[in-house]
Order: structure tokens, then sequence, then C-alpha cells
């Protein structure tokens, strides 16, 4: 999970011109209720800075085809609100090189949009800035409508800065020479024990856990077999834990420490045991070159014109 930048996009223009662009009978209904739905949303934008959920709102048949059309619908209102959102990914510090990843998940790159209340309940809020998120296939799919009056399930990246509290935490051991690794969220800090416990619900209902586990292990074995290069006699602790330190930095600088990779060097930092286990890693699976610098060159060449 990272934050987003804020949208500064204002809801009601965002709805006053997409309601411009529709057609009778659309145009009517949505203008019968447009204030009713720009008050929704303010409501929405309150209880999302309160960690809280929205409870969900009556609306006529006639009233839910028309507000899901606004997002249904190709308009040029809709067009520059995801125009927008879109450039604050672009400029974002935490993009560095790449355009992004996802922000639910961070690990794939995003294509879809996710309403972070579903359109199908919330209706007055499938055009609402704050609730379009641009998110991946898979953790799209697997939220899809998912949700709770009463609580929040999933982090709304819009509305979460970032805390320096570690949140997330990545807990190890080794066990018959195995690498295993939990991921969690808990805190003793009660100012953010609310926005803990909806951190562990997102996780555990996007059944991020498993890929976390999944990619922190290929992660695991990619950084042993650069150290088992650069070491193939065995590396110091202490060079070993600059080295794991230097990984740390640089994701969590990108990414924030509670971003799961950034919770992973730290865990693998104070893992009583790490060391004589890379070093176990080195001995047994010897690294050979797969570069080509240890196959000889051809001694005879075809005559080549440069």
């Amino acid at each position: 999970m990272r934050p987003l930048a804020y949208p500064i996009n204002d809801f009601s223009k965002t709805f006053e011109k997409i309601i411009s662009r529709k057609h009778e009978p659309f145009k009517g209904t949505l203008n019968n209720i447009k204030q009713t739905v720009i008050q929704r949303e303010a409501a929405y934008i309150n209880n999302m800075k309160a960690l809280q959920s929205t409870a969900t709102a009556t609306w006529q048949p006639n009233q839910i085809d028309a507000l899901q059309k606004c997002y249904t619908s190709d308009t040029e209102g809709l067009g520059l609100l995801k125009d927008h959102l879109l450039s604050l990914l672009s400029e974002s510090k935490v993009n560095g090189n790449d355009f992004t990843v996802c922000p639910y998940c961070l690990l794939r790159k995003p294509d879809s949009w996710d309403h972070h209340l579903p359109k199908e309940k919330y209706p007055e809020l499938s055009v609402a800035p704050r609730n379009l998120i641009y998110v991946c296939t898979s953790c799209n799919r697997r939220k899809h409508a998912d949700f709770d009056e009463n609580l929040l399930k999933y982090v709304n990246p819009y509305f979460y800065d970032g805390p320096q509290t570690p949140i997330l935490h990545c807990l190890a051991k080794i066990e018959n020479g195995r690498l295993k690794l939990r991921f969690i969220c808990h805190t003793s800090d009660q100012n953010f024990k609310r926005f803990s416990d909806i951190c562990q619900r997102h996780i555990d209902n996007l059944s991020l856990e498993s890929d976390y586990q999944l990619e922190a292990s290929s992660i695991v074995s990619r950084f042993i077999e650069e150290v088992s290069i650069d070491f193939p006699g065995g590396i110091s602790e202490d060079l070993l834990k600059n080295r794991i330190r230097k990984e740390f930095v640089t994701v969590s600088d990108e990414f924030g420490i509670n971003a799961w990779e950034a919770r992973l060097w730290h865990c693998l930092y104070h893992l009583t045991g790490f060391h004589t286990y890379v070093l176990d890693e080195i001995a047994n699976n010897p690294h050979t070159q797969r570069d080509g610098l240890d196959i000889p060159a051809i001694e005879a060449l075809p005559d080549i014109v440069f």
C-alpha cells in the first residue's frame, strides 16, 4: 500500500460537466438529484478522513441507471477526470522511473479503475475523484464490489499519508534450512490502531500475504545470488547487513517504510541466523558464470568486413 496524491478536481464541477453532456431523460434525472449527490460525496470525504465507511443511500432504479452511466458512458468530463488522476501518478515522487505500481499491492502495474466504494452500491460516487483508484487487474478482480457499510475493508490510498510508524511487519524464521516469512499488520500505538486493522483486512481480503511471500522468496534468492557473485567464498555479517541496509533505504525512500519489501529487508536485517543461512546457501549452491565469460572464444572466425 502506498499513498496517492490528493486529486484537486472539484467534484461538483466535474459532475456538472458530465451532466451537461447527457441527453434526456438522464440529464433531467441527474439535475434533480445533483445536490443530494454532491452532499453524499462530501459525506464520503469526511468519513474517509475519519477512516470510516459510508452507509448506502436509497435510489430509484432510473436514478441508479443515470448515475452509473456517468461512468460507463464516455464523456469529456470523465475523460478529463481520468487524465488528471493519471497525471498525478506520472508526476508523483514515489513512482521513480516507472510509470507506477498498483497502490493496493505494490506488486503489479495498474491497468484498470477501481471504485473504492463500489459503484454498484454507491452509484452517486461513480465519478467521485477520490473514489476512483488506478489499480492492477488482479486487485480489481479480487476486490470487485466487496464492501461493508460499517467498516472499511480496504485502504483508500488518497487518505493514506504513509505514517512513519511501522504498521506492516514481516516475521521470519529459518526452519530445516528454509526461510519462512509472514506479513501482518500490528501496532501498539493507539493513534494508528484503526488504520492498522483496516490494513490487515486489506491484506486478507486481497490475498496479498501469499503474493508477498512468493515475491519475497524470489527477491531473497536473487539477493543471495548477487552476494555469491561478489563473495564466492562467503561474506562477513557486517558487509551483509550493509547490503541489506542499502536495499531497505532504496525501497523505503521510494515507497515508505510500510511498503511490504521495505518490511522484508527490515526483517532480514534483524533476523538471527540469516548470515549463517546466506553462507550455507552460497556453499551449497556455488555460483557458476552464466554470462558466457567462462566459455573459451572460438579460435577461428570467418572473415568479417567492418
